[in-house]
């Protein structure tokens, strides 16, 4: 059994509508600063934004147990390694890599315990004003 049989298959989003091939969905976001790039298999996904002619945000995201880590390349990327990056993914290469040498987006993947804890404060809060008060 090859390793392409056993992987989901991939998915190509161009600002949100689907793409039939990859070839499409590149030549979509090819210097197109209104335009975002999804490829996506399973669970997980690799993204890009266009910044600028030659400038591309990427981020890819993997699934940990029951936690997303999204994580984000160090620098933009330029068209031909934005195309290399995909065409590597899309053919399945484990780039599991990525998440020592890319940037863990802490922000997209801790928010809610965040959340909780100053909501928790806020209530703290709120109820020594009240006794203040009485």
């Amino acid at each position: 059994m090859s390793l392409h049989s056993s992987l989901p298959p991939i998915v190509w989003e161009l600002s949100g509508d689907p793409c039939e091939t990859q070839e499409i969905a590149l030549s979509g976001i090819k210097n197109d600063t209104e335009a975002f790039i999804i490829c996506s298999r399973g669970d997980e996904f690799l993204q890009a934004t266009c910044n600028g002619p030659e400038n591309y945000h990427c981020e890819i995201s993997f699934v940990n147990g029951k936690n997303r880590e999204l994580y984000m390349a160090p620098k933009a990327l330029d068209y031909s390694q934005l195309h290399d990056l995909f065409s590597r993914y899309a053919a399945g290469e484990d780039l599991s890599r990525l998440n020592r040498e890319w940037t863990l987006d802490v922000n997209k993947t801790r928010y809610i315990p965040t959340i909780i804890v100053v909501l928790a404060i806020i209530a703290v809060l709120a109820a020594i004003i009240f006794q203040s008060m009485n």
